[in-house]
């Protein structure tokens, strides 16, 4: 097969349909359960502040997310504020979302197929990427649309840019500049949303170099180096114009872990990142949430060690005498290290490691799960050449349905916590509501690892419940969100206002464990408690 062939995109509409569909019914499929639990999850609970009438300026986060560089984020999660605010609303939201990453994982099995993998081959790669727990644990239990938003745009992106590489290896007529334009537009788009998530057009490229044929690299060399000049040009700008903002343009306090205008550029510490994220023992692998990580590296080593000899096996065959052929191997293998560093970009320059929370390792960790891909792939070359593409889309086959028994049960298992995590605080509230009728401060005790303002959404969550949507008023009385300090050092601006409450508004503050804390008037203490909810199933029961 030509290279003009392979990479060409514009495929068989109804094949590229065909992998929505499927893509969608599977992924329905799998995350139903979870997405039919009502309950509120984490910050989503501050949509219950919310309806159509509200202005998305009223929503906790809104100006936050646009200090940020993220304001395509700030209003995808004002379309949530104003549609999600009842438990029935939010299972809407949830199914939106799943929907989402059925239409990207469908996307991304066109252009796998178009890069030359066989048909159910890229449809079983596609569905291990959308399967990792960094993108669905988010987007299915906080409906947080701006997740699959930005890897769809990502994806469009790097569609856009394929037709590109189409019109010049062709040599067809049409518009470079226009496609190219497309192509930074969308990718521009999903920094806008969410430029850790946007990084996976990173690993669509490294993808490319993998899963190329060795005859091809001059062309798949070309392409690449293609890619690479615009995502680094469209990275630019956006860099350029979210350190601009936030240094001039602020409109919330930002804590210093999300300074964008203070990029972390220390080599040692950013080679200290690299060596965490290229430990298979560590969480940027963790791609199977039941298996424990020492099996699962364990795994992951075997996996890409067969893989790796394989390969180089299989080239050493087919170019033992050609040395041509031996110097692209050497390039395609550069290539592939610089493109997995680029996957990481992201993660290496935040300001701060490890405060930041999980979403920032998609992009590596996609980056990690496109090598197992190749490397389960090439397992295929110990079968016979009639029946190696079939090998290799049954072995991908099966490692992509045990990744959806996972999924599907972490989910579920997870949305049980958070639900009865959550009906737990409620009843507490009702409780001290039937003895003394009514409350005036909810005080929350939590460890240091927990974030202190999610106690303010838990408390809305739980009032809304007892009173109804709109029928209650809460007021933060601890540090703002964003203020630097400790809380222990500003008591006093608590308790003036806590006292300064009118009688109709409930104060909400808190302290962590092993703090004193000074009791006022009508003020019930709560100290939640994490629910362990466990989907016992025979895959579950294997890995534990």
């Amino acid at each position: 097969m030509k290279i003009t062939e392979v990479i060409n995109f514009s495929a068989d509409t109804k094949r590229r349909w065909l992998y929505i569909f499927g893509s969608m019914l599977v992924l329905f499929y799998v995350f139903a359960p979870a997405s039919s639990v009502l309950f509120h999850s984490g910050e989503d609970i501050r949509y219950v502040f919310g309806g159509p009438d509200k202005t998305c300026g009223s929503d906790d986060g809104f100006y936050f997310m646009k200090t940020l560089g993220r304001p395509l984020q700030a209003y995808m999660d004002c379309f949530s504020y104003k549609h999600g605010y009842t438990l029935e609303r939010m299972r809407m939201i949830r199914f939106f979302t799943v929907g989402l990453m059925g239409l990207g994982m469908g996307l991304l099995a066109e252009i796998l197929y178009s890069m030359g993998v066989a048909f159910f081959t890229a449809f079983f790669a596609a569905g291990i990427i959308f399967m990792v727990p960094k993108l669905y644990a988010d987007t299915v239990q906080l409906g947080a649309v701006s997740l699959p938003y930005s890897v769809l745009f990502a994806i469009l992106s790097y569609s856009c840019l394929a037709r590109v590489h189409l019109i010049f290896a062709n040599k067809l007529q049409g518009s470079v500049r226009l496609w190219l334009a497309f192509s930074a537009m969308w990718l521009f788009c999903a920094l806008l949303t969410y430029p850790a998530m946007a990084f996976i057009f990173c690993t669509l490229m490294l993808m490319r170099v993998l899963f190329s044929k060795s005859s091809d690299w001059p062309l798949t060399k070309i392409a690449v180096n293609r890619e690479i000049k615009l995502f680094v040009s469209v990275c630019v700008v956006y860099f350029i114009w979210a350190y601009l903002n936030m240094r001039f343009n602020a409109q919330a306090p930002v804590p210093s872990a999300y300074r964008v205008d203070h990029p972390a550029i220390n080599p040692l510490e950013m080679f200290e990142r690299m060596l965490g994220l290229m430990n298979p023992f560590d969480g940027a692998w963790w791609f199977l949430p039941y298996m424990k990580p020492p099996t699962q590296g364990k795994i992951v080593l075997l996996t890409l060690g067969i893989g790796v000899i394989l390969a180089g096996f299989n080239l050493w065959q087919k170019h033992k005498k050609n040395k041509i052929a031996g110097f692209s191997m050497w390039q395609s293998m550069f290539y592939v290290v610089l493109l997995y560093l680029f996957s990481c970009g992201f993660f290496l320059i935040i300001p701060v490691r490890d405060s930041l929370g999980s979403r920032l390792l998609y992009a590596a960790m996609t980056a990690n799960v496109a090598l197992i891909i190749w490397a389960l792939n090439n397992l295929g070359l110990l079968f016979k050449t009639k029946i190696q593409a079939a090998a290799s889309a049954l072995i991908l086959g099966g490692f992509f349905i045990f990744q959806t028994l996972q999924a599907g049960s972490y989910t579920m298992a997870d949305a049980l916590s958070h639900f009865y995590y959550h009906n737990n605080i409620t009843s507490s509230i009702m409780s001290y509501l039937s003895k003394n009728g009514s409350v005036k401060r909810l005080h929350f005790v939590i460890d240091r690892a927990e974030y202190p303002h999610s106690n303010f959404f838990l408390a809305s969550g739980a009032m809304s419940e007892i009173y109804g949507h709109d029928k209650f008023k809460l007021k933060w009385c601890s540090l703002p969100r964003g203020v630097e300090g400790e809380e222990k050092d500003h008591q006093a601006q608590m308790l003036e206002c806590v006292r300064n409450t009118s009688h109709d508004v409930v104060a909400v503050t808190y302290s962590y464990t092993g703090e004193p804390y000074t009791q006022t008037e009508g003020m019930l203490v709560i100290v939640p408690k994490a629910v362990s909810v466990r989907i016992n199933t025979w895959y579950t029961q294997l890995l534990t």
